[in-house]
Protein backbone atom coordinates (compact mmCIF):
# COMPACT_ATOMS: atom_id res chain seq x y z
CA UNK A 1 0.00 0.00 0.00
CA UNK A 2 2.85 2.40 0.36
CA UNK A 3 6.14 2.78 -1.97
CA UNK A 4 8.59 0.73 0.54
CA UNK A 5 9.79 -2.69 -0.15
CA UNK A 6 10.76 -3.77 3.29
CA UNK A 7 13.68 -6.75 3.65
CA UNK A 8 14.41 -8.34 7.08
CA UNK A 9 17.29 -9.86 7.62
CA UNK A 10 18.28 -12.11 10.65
CA UNK A 11 21.68 -12.78 12.76
CA UNK A 12 21.53 -17.12 13.93
CA UNK A 13 24.81 -18.56 14.47
CA UNK A 14 27.22 -16.22 13.25
CA UNK A 15 25.75 -15.55 9.47
CA UNK A 16 23.39 -13.75 8.14
CA UNK A 17 19.79 -15.28 7.28
CA UNK A 18 17.00 -14.21 5.35
CA UNK A 19 13.58 -13.87 7.17
CA UNK A 20 11.81 -11.86 4.35
CA UNK A 21 12.31 -10.62 1.33
CA UNK A 22 9.34 -8.36 -0.37
CA UNK A 23 8.29 -10.02 -3.86
CA UNK A 24 8.31 -6.66 -5.44
CA UNK A 25 12.13 -6.07 -4.76
CA UNK A 26 12.82 -5.34 -8.35
CA UNK A 27 10.45 -2.61 -8.94
CA UNK A 28 12.84 0.27 -9.21
CA UNK A 29 10.70 2.71 -8.12
CA UNK A 30 10.18 1.69 -4.70
CA UNK A 31 12.47 2.82 -1.66
CA UNK A 32 14.11 -0.82 -0.23
CA UNK A 33 14.14 -0.50 3.38
CA UNK A 34 16.43 -3.51 4.41
CA UNK A 35 16.66 -4.63 8.53
CA UNK A 36 18.27 -6.73 10.35
CA UNK A 37 16.41 -8.64 13.53
CA UNK A 38 19.08 -9.30 16.34
CA UNK A 39 18.06 -9.63 19.97
CA UNK A 40 14.22 -8.60 19.21
CA UNK A 41 15.39 -5.53 18.11
CA UNK A 42 15.24 -4.55 14.79
CA UNK A 43 18.17 -2.17 13.14
CA UNK A 44 17.88 -0.38 10.07
CA UNK A 45 20.93 -1.47 7.55
CA UNK A 46 21.82 1.50 6.12
CA UNK A 47 23.91 -0.26 2.98
CA UNK A 48 23.71 -3.84 2.67
CA UNK A 49 26.53 -4.21 0.56
CA UNK A 50 28.98 -3.23 3.35
CA UNK A 51 27.75 -5.86 5.66
CA UNK A 52 27.43 -8.38 3.06
CA UNK A 53 30.90 -7.77 2.32
CA UNK A 54 32.13 -7.96 5.21
CA UNK A 55 31.11 -11.76 5.77
CA UNK A 56 32.87 -12.70 2.54
CA UNK A 57 36.22 -14.22 3.19
CA UNK A 58 37.64 -12.42 0.29
CA UNK A 59 40.04 -9.78 1.22
CA UNK A 60 40.59 -8.26 -2.62
CA UNK A 61 39.42 -5.20 -3.79
CA UNK A 62 35.43 -5.93 -5.24
CA UNK A 63 35.05 -5.37 -9.41
CA UNK A 64 32.02 -5.77 -11.01
CA UNK A 65 32.62 -7.59 -14.27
Amino acid sequence: MNDLIVNVFGWEYGSLTIYHTDKNLYQTDQKIVNLLLYKSHYVWIKNITHLTRSLNKHMGVKTDV
